[in-house]
């Protein structure tokens, strides 16, 4: 969860997860040294993508912006 910490804000919460994990992801590689054809199943992949809100705030991004240009002048 992001939070807007600016006091007079109406919009408190900037990036939210609806439900359990953003992302899971189960990758399984078989071991397919002995006898492998082209038709064999050499990986499975599992993955679930829940629910996210999203409140764009563009002095938000702007702000944030700003700070990381801070980073990138004192290069």
């Amino acid at each position: 969860k992001v939070e807007d910490l600016n006091p007079v804000t109406v919009h408190k919460e900037i990036l939210k997860v609806l439900g359990g994990d953003v992302i899971n992801v189960q990758i399984v590689m078989y071991n397919l040294d002995q006898y492998p054809t082209a038709s064999d199943v050499n990986m499975s992949i599992d993955a679930q993508i829940n629910c996210l809100r999203i409140v764009f705030l563009n002095w938000f991004v702007s702000s944030m912006l700003e700070f990381l240009n801070n980073f990138q002048t004192a290069q």
